[in-house]
């Protein structure tokens, strides 16, 4: 008999820290929802995936016998991969709230997501403030445990934004002792606090991880 969580949902399985926490999830749910444009280069054997654009959700109800436990968002582009502020807002903001909507209406208990150091739907940075707006969003929904990680510039392999690039380069050496508030983190690191949220015993409220908790 299985021990592991009956299902997990991932959405951003391709990118720098969703491709990180693919096997990770794979080894602790009994299968691993991927919905997206394109199959990750390696999706685990209990992995299943869901052709989407996230614009028409009849695919889930017609792919999807029901909602996953945990839902993790780790999804996300930049403005210049966007090519504007609008579509920044789509991808960042509508997509991945219509897909929480859509999980937590069918049942899932549980939502996990990477947003950003800084979020903050007031703020003055256009970036920043569509990360809070999101978070602000979810806050409305009747999620049961919503676990918020806010981590400062990530350090990988693909790091897509050129700050990410930049602080792999200058940061990188020193980030073990720069202050935990603003320090950069390994997107390996920021995969596996993920999946520890995901995991986690039942449990209902709100936690934000961000500074030291993000590293402990």
């Amino acid at each position: 008999m299985s021990t592991k969580i009956p299902s997990a949902m991932l959405m951003g399985a391709t990118g720098l820290v969703g491709s990180a926490a693919l096997p990770l999830l794979a080894e602790q749910f009994d299968k691993v929802l991927l919905p997206g444009r394109r199959l990750p280069e390696q999706a685990p054997s209990n992995s299943e995936f869901i052709a989407t654009d996230f614009t028409d959700f009849s695919v889930f109800n017609s792919q999807v016998d029901e909602a996953p436990d945990v839902l993790c968002i780790a999804f996300g582009t930049t403005i210049k991969q966007a090519g504007s502020q609008a579509r920044f807002q789509e991808i960042d903001y509508d997509y991945p709230l219509a897909l929480a909507r859509w999980a937590v209406e069918r049942g899932t208990l549980r939502v996990c997501l990477i947003s950003a150091v800084g979020a903050n739907a007031q703020s003055k940075v256009f970036y920043n403030r569509v990360k809070g707006a999101l978070e602000d969003a979810l806050y409305e929904l009747p999620i049961r445990s919503l676990y918020i990680l806010r981590p400062s510039l990530l350090l990988g392999p693909h790091a897509q934004r050129p700050m990410e690039h930049i602080s792999q380069k200058l940061f990188g050496p020193i980030a073990p002792i720069m202050p935990a508030s603003i320090r950069p983190i390994e997107a390996k690191q920021l995969a596996q606090k993920l999946v520890a949220c995901a995991v986690k015993p039942a449990g209902e409220g709100r936690v934000i991880l961000e500074g030291k908790s993000l590293f402990s």
